[in-house]
């Protein structure tokens, strides 16, 4: 008999439970259920794939030319006017102060007339304007003011004496720009300066009637603001030719006469070409006196012949 190891047994064993164990794991894999394939779900639109959003569009900046944009005060050059003639007439209040400094001897009066009105006006023309210079700028004017009314009372208190008053200015002004982003104009002017203050004879007063000629040299300014508005100032010196009985046997020997005068004003244009303006005046003479005591009445160092005022006027411009 065929004699079997127990170690070959032992193997054949393993070896049968290993075959075992492999054909029971190929089995469990062929059974296992097959997944399906995944299917597309055509009950519901596909979502649509992200849209690129263009780029914006950059619009060009455009700047509207300067003549569109709102101003408070638009420089405007003097050279740009194209007005040929002006008019001007207007209301004036006066006040009027003569008196002596360094007076001795006899008695010199003095004078005061506390207030009175004045008619005024004023013209300007300009007749270069068709040229294309500065020239066009170049205006002849006169200007004057005039109150035939006025009475004096006299120093016996007794009567009242007719007063006249009245002043003419003639000559020529020029307009200038000097900054041309400021709405600055400058003006240059000299004209001639007739004034008379008259009442009647001087042998109950003692005091000189007043008859002024001579010079005004002058320079203006004006600014215009806030569009509708233009301020307004003159200086001017006032060299006198002549003055009237203080320089005459009645009164003093000789002497010299210059005068001083200023203004300061504001403008409100009404409406096109048509402005009203207010202004506040200030003239005055004075006097250096030289006398001899041999032969003059009168002593006295100097006198001033002052007036200082308001006006209220209307101005067109065509």
């Amino acid at each position: 008999m065929l004699k079997i190891s127990k170690g070959c047994v032992a193997l054949l064993l393993v070896a049968s439970l290993v075959h075992a164990a492999d054909k029971k794991g190929l089995t469990k894999k062929r059974s296992a259920p097959v997944k399906p394939a995944p299917t597309l779900d055509l009950s519901e639109p596909a979502p649509a794939p992200p849209v690129e959003a263009p780029p914006a569009e950059v619009k060009p900046v455009i700047v509207p030319p300067v003549a569109n944009i709102p101003e408070v005060a638009r420089a405007v050059s003097p050279l740009e006017s194209k007005h040929v003639f002006s008019a001007e007439v207007g209301l004036s209040g006066y006040n009027r102060s003569f008196d002596y400094f360094g007076a001795r001897g006899a008695e010199l009066r003095r004078y005061a007339m506390p207030f009175y009105p004045l008619l005024t006006a004023r013209g300007e023309y300009f007749p270069l304007r068709a040229r294309k210079d500065v020239w066009s700028q170049l205006a002849v004017e006169i200007a004057g003011n005039i109150a035939p009314w006025l009475r004096t009372q006299d120093p016996s208190g007794t009567s009242v004496i007719a007063t006249f008053n009245a002043r003419l200015d003639a000559g020529a002004n020029v307009r200038l720009a000097p900054v041309a982003k400021l709405p600055l104009t400058l003006i240059p002017a000299l004209a001639l300066r007739y004034h008379v203050y008259s009442m009647g004879g001087t042998d109950v007063r003692a005091l000189p009637n007043a008859t002024y000629l001579g010079v005004r040299v002058g320079l203006g300014g004006e600014y215009a603001f806030l569009e509708k508005f233009t301020a307004f100032t003159r200086l001017a010196v006032l060299p006198m030719f002549y003055s009237g009985e203080i320089f005459s046997r009645a009164f003093f020997s000789g002497g010299s006469n210059v005068g001083l005068e200023g203004s300061l004003g504001i403008a409100m244009q009404v409406k096109d070409m048509f402005e009203a303006r207010l202004s506040f005046d200030y003239t005055s003479y004075l006097f250096r006196l030289r006398s001899n005591p041999a032969v003059d009445r009168y002593n006295a160092n100097g006198a001033f012949d002052q007036y200082l005022g308001a006006s209220l006027s209307a101005r067109k411009t065509f």
